[in-house]
């Protein structure tokens, strides 16, 4: 019996002593290789600290020695000296399409170097994959300034027709690598611009970059086209005439800005940004004057695609409009077309709640520039719904009608003192006005109020 505790005893210790063991020496490998690593990151530390010594010793001056190294200045001019001096700066124009983001065609700037082999355009370009026109029409879509060969782009141009004109500017070698150096400088920021139609857009960025690069030298407009002359609505749909329902909505979205003369960096388009400079004079610090863009225009490719116009225009669609509601309510009156008139007068109070809804956010949210007002707001706004909601089962809410009845005749009156406003707005005003003084007229018949 003795015997067998033994042999237990004997095989217990054996157990513990082997996983004493193997625990001792798991702990011995896990510090031989921490001690390892320390020796190697000392050893490395110490073989970059002898590198750099290496590297600095030989070039300190000796005892008595001057430095050698040349003074900043003889630096810079022989930097500028070794630069090229073929450098070209052009104002490129291209031609529109048949879409919101390129209506008014686009323009951008050629920068070319044909000693070293360069020649890029640098461009603003939005970012239409993550965004939608929900943020293109409230300046909220994100923009930076990119260059790309121009050979690449004038590719891209061609795929979709587009035509593409050049324009060399009078800029002197200095105001050209300024020029330049500011375009990379801007193409290498992080942060996005956010296109706005008024501040942030092609060639408001064009502009303001030829002025940065002037080098203390001064550019006057001094004969601006006379589109340019008139207030910023007219010069909305001006540049948009030829997408008349794009140019609806941006007058309809511009605000008290259409009332605004606009500064030639701002009210200057594609279209108009040759006219301009070219009426643009450059002096120096010496008073001498030299015209912005001398040169002719170069075609770098032909036009192919064509801006396409429909008949329907905001005017005919609203006159349209106009002319059933006048329809519908005579119907009603004549033949107890009620269901109709119910019909209609539902689906233009949608219409004008989501326009005012619209028109509140743009103004007073949104990050479009300078929209702090917008006299569209008087016709179009959902206070009319807010209170039919509220009040319509009142026996007196045929007064609401009364009410809104005389705003909408004020607002036909002033209409000719601004300049955002025009006669398809006002023709949907006047089938407002017109659903109005029907329900007015059929509360007092309803109650026996004599007219």
């Amino acid at each position: 019996m003795g015997e067998k505790r033994y042999v237990l005893f004997r095989k217990h210790v054996t157990y513990l002593m082997t996983i004493l063991s193997t625990e001792m020496l798991h702990f011995l490998k896990k510090k031989f290789r921490e001690i390892q690593k320390n020796l190697l990151t000392s050893g490395i530390y110490c073989l970059t600290l002898l590198v750099w010594a290496w590297l600095l010793i030989p070039s300190l001056p000796a005892s008595g020695q001057t430095d050698p190294t040349p003074p900043a200045e003889d630096i810079a001019a022989e930097t500028e000296d070794t630069l090229a001096t073929d450098v070209r700066a052009s104002i490129v124009v291209i031609s529109p399409l048949d879409n919101v983001y390129s209506c008014l065609g686009h323009a951008a700037l050629r920068m070319e170097c044909p000693s070293a082999g360069l020649d890029y355009i640098y461009t603003l370009e939005t970012n239409t994959e993550d965004s939608s026109i929900f943020h293109f029409i409230t300046a909220d879509m994100p923009a930076r300034v990119i260059g790309a060969k121009t050979k690449e782009y004038l590719a891209l141009c061609s795929q979709d027709g587009r035509g593409v004109k050049q324009y060399e500017l009078n800029l002197n070698l200095k105001q050209k690598r300024a020029l330049w150096r500011n375009l990379d400088q801007e193409t290498l920021k992080k942060s996005h611009l956010r296109f706005d139609i008024k501040g942030n857009h092609c060639t408001a960025v064009i502009m303001r970059m030829i002025v940065w690069s002037l080098e203390g030298e001064q550019i006057d407009f001094k004969v601006l086209p006379q589109v340019m002359k008139e207030n910023g609505g007219d010069m909305l749909r001006w540049s948009l005439r030829r997408s008349p329902w794009y140019a609806f909505f941006a007058v309809t979205i511009g605000g008290a800005e259409c009332d605004k003369d606009l500064e030639p960096e701002f009210a200057t388009v594609p279209e108009n940004i040759r006219d301009v400079l070219a009426g643009a004079v450059i002096t120096d610090s010496k008073g001498v004057k030299r015209p912005a863009l001398p040169g002719e225009e170069s075609e770098l490719l032909p036009c192919l695609s064509k801006v396409t116009t429909t008949w329907l225009t905001p005017l005919h669609a609203f006159l349209i409009l106009l002319l059933l509601v006048l329809f519908i309510t005579w119907a009603e009156w004549k033949w107890g077309w009620k269901k109709t008139a119910l019909a209609t007068d539902i689906t233009l109070l949608t219409m004008q709640t989501l326009i005012g809804v619209t028109l509140l956010y743009t103004t007073l949210i949104s990050n479009i520039c300078g929209t702090g007002w917008n006299w569209y707001l008087i016709p179009f706004n959902p206070l009319p719904l807010l209170i039919w909601l509220i009040a319509h089962k009142s026996k007196d809410f045929g007064k609401v009608y009364a009410i809104y009845t005389a705003v909408l005749i004020l607002f036909l009156l002033i209409a000719p003192f601004t300049s955002q406003t025009d006669l398809p707005h006002q023709l949907i005003t006047a089938s407002l006005l017109t659903r109005c003084l029907s329900r007015y007229f059929e509360y007092k018949k309803k109650n026996n109020i004599s007219l």
